[in-house]
């Protein structure tokens, strides 16, 4: 019955679980870009 959970669940949840990751990654660097981005823009005025 686990295998069975496993083998239904296993797969579908590790790529729900590796988009997230990759996901919030993503955002994390978008913002360390964002707020690295405006003290430069800033210094060059």
């Amino acid at each position: 019955m686990i295998v069975e959970f496993l083998g239904q669940f296993g797969l579908p949840f590790l790529l729900a679980a590796y988009l997230v990751y990759r996901f919030e990654r993503r955002i994390e660097r978008l913002e360390n870009i964002i707020h690295n981005d405006a003290p430069q823009k800033r210094r060059k005025r």
